[in-house]
């Protein structure tokens, strides 16, 4: 399958379908079974109440994290005894306000312990295959009196998929119930990264395997999940007899990603049998892809780089909220808004300017999660009074080396070099000063790195002198905390004698001069 050209669409539900698994319902099927045979699977079903099917009605964001903070639910934004007439990449309740959270619905099993949430049960459910008192094994003859339970059930309901089930062979000797194998789902998850590397044409990404993606099947009101692999493989450990709903939720347990400010992102796949392999081409779904992969990257593989992670979700701190905003913005790529998190229905982070290469909104998402991860280190005080080239020069050199990580390392694009480092900066372009001036210095990069800007352009008195390198990422982190200049953080970082203090004073002295 293949996805290009997407844009924000709104899920759109149709009909309500007659719900084959309420108690009543499947009553009245094991009924109809025990009219034709007494004796049916030996009397092996007890119909009661297995799960409940419940809508919770958050009413702030309290109550979302409640419901997200609990592990043993999966939460869908839409109900799931609608058919989908649009499958859209986003959904809110119409009799909803803006500011107001989306109802979840999810399946809960009979005993559950429900959230100080306000919630309905919409209906009362027997779910024959996730029935703890009945053990068997596949192809079994409780197995098969299973499926019977089931067929009758979605038959009476009006709910047969009929392109996927094995009607009785009415030709053999005695009629049959035959049945289609059990099957595992599976596929793979990729987009098309459209970086090219200069100055070579050729050196490119191109279709890459996405990592960590949540992919969902669901059969009704059962729903499994299976994270993707470096590769973007899944796997479901779990088989199931008939078509399954493949979807995505772009999600993790620490982000999750939104459509602006209307609500949580989607990708709504086939209703089928059988593998779902999906490329992501140009288009939202792969702004999405290339933030989530940032995302990823900052919360996941920090370790890689030796930093530390951004605010993790936990009991006190909500989940982070990553807009997404498919529109140009004059003013920015994007912006971090830690005191968002305070209010937690906001988007903390915001990814604006969809038309540009993967590597480069790949770096404004890392730029903002450094951001946020400075906000978490140093403390909402101290980052909401350091200066912009501190903040924005930590940024940038965070940005540099996970996108470097990435795109040299494990892409192997060995002339990769993003935005080379910002070497190219120098006090004869006015839109370099402009930049400087605003904050966004590669003063930490110049630690690093190993490229002398002043002698690798002939000795130009344009160019900063930077004789200095050995540095790491990590020194910079740990100086962050009570430091709001540039001063400050260089009076921590010459403390580590890693260069002559003479050095270190005139790189510093160079951009606090701009």
């Amino acid at each position: 399958m293949l996805i290009e050209n997407d844009t924000p669409n709104i899920m759109v539900l149709g009909a309500q379908l007659t719900n084959p698994y309420t108690v009543t319902n499947m009553q009245a099927a094991f009924a109809t079974l025990a009219l034709e045979d007494p004796e049916f699977c030996d009397n092996s079903f007890n119909v009661r109440t297995t799960h409940y099917y419940v809508k919770f009605k958050p009413q702030n964001e309290d109550d979302v994290e409640a419901i997200i903070d609990d592990s043993t639910l999966i939460l869908y934004d839409y109900p799931l005894d609608r058919k989908i007439v649009n499958n859209g990449n986003y959904y809110k309740d119409p009799t909803l306000s803006e500011s107001t959270p989306n109802y979840r619905y999810a399946c809960v099993p009979y005993g559950y312990t429900f959230p100080n949430v306000q919630y309905d049960i919409i209906a009362n459910l027997y779910i024959p295959e996730e029935d703890p008192l009945l053990v068997y094994d596949d192809d079994s003859e409780l197995d098969i009196c299973v499926d019977k339970l089931v067929y009758e059930a979605l038959s009476i309901t009006g709910n047969l998929d009929s392109f996927n089930i094995v009607e009785p062979d009415t030709n053999a000797p005695e009629p049959l119930f035959s049945r289609r194998s059990k099957w595992n789902p599976s596929g793979i998850i990729r987009f098309h990264d459209n970086t090219l590397v200069p100055p070579s044409t050729t050196e490119k990404v191109g279709w890459k395997g996405l990592e960590g993606v949540k992919v969902r099947v669901r059969r009704w009101f059962t729903t499994r999940e299976a994270l993707t692999d470096a590769n973007g493989y899944y796997f479901i450990n779990e088989k199931f007899r008939r078509d399954v709903n493949y979807s995505i939720k772009w999600e993790r347990q620490n982000f999750q990603l939104n459509l602006a400010t209307v609500g949580q992102l989607y990708f709504e796949g086939p209703k089928q049998t059988g593998a779902w392999v999906l490329n992501i081409g140009p288009g939202l779904a792969n702004m999405i892809s290339t933030v989530h992969m940032a995302a990823m990257d900052y919360y996941y593989k920090y370790y890689y780089v030796n930093l530390s992670s951004p605010p993790l979700n936990t009991f006190w701190t909500p989940r982070l909220n990553i807009g997404i905003y498919y529109e140009y913005n004059s003013d920015a790529n994007g912006d971090c808004r830690p005191w968002a998190r305070t209010f937690g229905l906001y988007n903390v982070i915001r990814i604006y300017r969809p038309n540009r290469k993967a590597h480069e909104i790949y770096g404004t998402a890392i730029h903002k999660l450094a951001h946020y991860s400075h906000w978490n280190i140093a403390g909402a005080s101290t980052y909401n009074n350091a200066s912009g080239k501190l903040r924005d020069s930590w940024c940038r050199l965070v940005q540099w080396i996970f996108a470097n990580k990435r795109y040299k390392n494990y892409y192997g694009l060995a002339n990769f070099d993003h935005y080379f480092g910002w070497q190219s900066y120098n006090l004869s372009s006015s839109s370099a000063v402009s930049s400087m001036h605003d904050g966004y210095t590669p003063v930490f990069i110049d630690l690093v790195d190993n490229w002398n800007q002043y002698t690798e352009n002939g000795n130009s008195a344009y160019f900063v002198t930077d004789p200095i390198s050995g540095f790491t990422a990590k020194d910079v982190e740990d100086a962050l905390p009570d430091c709001e200049s540039l001063n400050s953080i260089k009076a921590k970082l010459d403390q580590l004698n890693k260069t002559s203090s003479t050095d270190l004073y005139n790189l510093f002295e160079f951009y606090n001069n701009i």
